[in-house]
């Protein structure tokens, strides 16, 4: 037999045991479970900063800062789109 099919009738021997199945199971719902709480609270931590820097391009400040009062989220008095402009 050659190493890979080996690999592969020991992976299927494994997969067919159910504490295998159980912890796979588990591990798989407690990583769904915790990334649907972590990613909004980095994007939310993002989406303040935003706000807080003014970092956005000048053609797009209004609806930015429409945004962030919508949010609750404080924006700053200077920020890199005060300094920034596009070229045309």
């Amino acid at each position: 037999m050659i190493k890979s099919q080996m690999f592969i009738k020991y992976l299927n021997s494994k997969a067919a045991d159910p504490r295998f199945m159980f912890i796979s199971l588990l591990l798989l719902a407690l990583g769904t479970i915790s990334a649907g709480f972590v990613a909004p609270t980095f994007i939310e931590a993002a989406a303040r900063k935003q706000c807080l820097n003014r970092d956005w391009p000048l053609d797009q400040t209004q609806a930015h800062i429409k945004f962030c009062h919508t949010n609750d989220y404080e924006v700053g008095k200077l920020g890199p789109a005060e300094y920034f402009v596009p070229a045309k």
